[in-house]
């Protein structure tokens, strides 16, 4: 029998430019072969996590209502999680921000 596809995770930190969580913030993780996507909001602790995600390449989309619409490419490693923070920048949400994270393996 086949092994079972173990699902891997994306976490971060939502912070402000001065270091400040940011509760609330909707981030969205769409994968870039299917185009299906998923959402979560930020918690009280600034914290956000998204699990059971098939490995594969997804773009990541961080939004609250008066900062920069921030995104961000990552690969999500079959059961591992990938930690990827964000910082957003006060502005419009017209405006877009783009971000460049690696993955740690640990």
């Amino acid at each position: 029998p086949a092994a079972p596809v173990q699902a891997g995770a994306a976490t971060g930190l939502v912070t402000d430019q001065t270091g400040g969580v940011i509760p609330g913030a909707r981030i969205t993780i769409t994968d870039v072969a299917t185009r299906a996507d998923r959402t979560a909001i930020s918690a009280a602790n600034g914290r956000y996590t998204i699990g059971d995600l098939p490995a594969g390449d997804y773009e990541l989309r961080v939004q609250l209502s008066g900062f920069r619409i921030t995104r961000a490419a990552l690969r999500v490693p079959a059961g591992q999680t990938v930690d990827t923070p964000v910082t957003l920048a006060v502005g419009e949400l017209t405006e877009a921000v783009s971000v460049v994270c690696s993955t740690s393996h640990a």
